[in-house]
């Protein structure tokens, strides 16, 4: 029998124009072990914390970054390259700060829309796992095993033609 889940919104938030945002959902047995950590609503980052006593804190950082070609992160519809380029910087910025002071306390974890143009890049790149080994991190194996099945999947059949660093962190 398929149970139902229900879920509260526990913040959501919309950037200073007519669209966007970004809202936290969570599991209602867990509303009472939730709470804002932090939230930028002008640049779509809202960070909540879950913490279920006997279990260590969790922190995630539910997040929308406006497109390049809209002009929302600046307000305005007519903005330079160098001008966007500062505010996704900055967006990334605010956004490593929000990690940096949660991962002091607990995990964290990233989840939304980065409007990544990826072109048809591979979903998990074997440099990225290279890296973490090369840095001496052990990987557990179940998290080898998930990479291997990931990799062993048909080439993502992705139409997008262009490749972009506006969702490159």
């Amino acid at each position: 029998m398929r149970q139902h889940l229900t879920f509260q919104v526990t913040h959501a938030y919309h950037m200073s124009h007519d669209h966007g945002g970004v809202a936290c959902y969570v599991k209602d047995a867990l509303q009472d072990h939730s709470q804002l950590v932090c939230s930028y609503p002008d640049q779509g980052i809202t960070m909540i914390s879950v913490h279920v006593p006997g279990h260590r804190k969790v922190h995630i950082a539910c997040c929308y970054l406006p497109h390049s070609s809209s002009g929302a992160l600046l307000m305005c519809s007519r903005a330079t390259a160098a001008q966007l380029a500062r505010a996704r910087d900055d967006w990334y910025n605010t956004l490593q700060d929000a990690i940096n002071a949660c991962s002091i306390s607990g995990d964290v974890y990233v989840a939304g829309d980065f409007n990544a143009r990826t072109e048809q890049r591979s979903e998990i790149a074997d440099l990225d796992w290279d890296d973490v080994h090369d840095a001496g991190i052990p990987i557990p194996d179940p998290i080898l095993q998930y990479r291997n099945q990931v990799l062993a999947l048909p080439e993502r059949r992705n139409t997008d033609t262009t490749l972009n660093v506006w969702g490159e962190a």
